[in-house]
């Protein structure tokens, strides 16, 4: 779960995103994805982002109208991981590759692995570079033309 203002944001199994008051417990609002949710929620600037397992990323606004939806077009593909947020873009693993949006759902860019390997953990960004960690790589991965930095290869 995220916690943001006084609100508890939970992504279900039942393929909703749920909305709880953190105070009393009651449902603010619940909004339909239609497919199951295992990652956390993030929220930047009254949006919640979260995506699902038909690989979506969803941003509701806080107040829990859709504001934008933009799928993958990468096969057999997941979002299992929370988004980051970082300077007005959203950075969203998929379980093959990343996919970079800017806040109103354009997609910036998108970088498709060889095979599933970033569904382990979400992306962090430090000084302008964006790090990723999978079961057996850790890369950076810039928006330019040569996305990968380095790579590590962990034993």
């Amino acid at each position: 779960p995220t916690v943001a203002d006084g609100t508890i944001y939970v992504g279900c199994w039942d393929g909703y995103l749920y909305a709880i008051d953190a105070a009393d417990g009651s449902q603010e609002w619940r909004y339909e994805l239609g497919t199951p949710v295992t990652g956390d929620a993030s929220v930047a600037d009254e949006t919640v982002y979260i995506g699902d397992w038909d690989a979506t990323l969803h941003a509701i606004s806080t107040a829990g109208d859709e504001e934008w939806i933009l799928p993958s077009d990468v096969d057999d593909a997941r979002i299992t991981t929370k988004p980051t947020i970082a300077d007005g873009v959203v950075y969203v693993n998929i379980n093959r590759g990343i996919i970079a949006a800017d806040s109103d759902g354009r997609q910036l860019w998108e970088f498709q692995g060889r095979r599933r390997w970033f569904d382990e953990s979400s992306p962090a960004v430090v000084d302008g570079s964006l790090f990723v960690c999978g079961s057996v790589d850790r890369r950076t991965i810039d928006g330019g033309e040569e996305p990968i930095g380095w790579l590590y290869k962990v034993v």
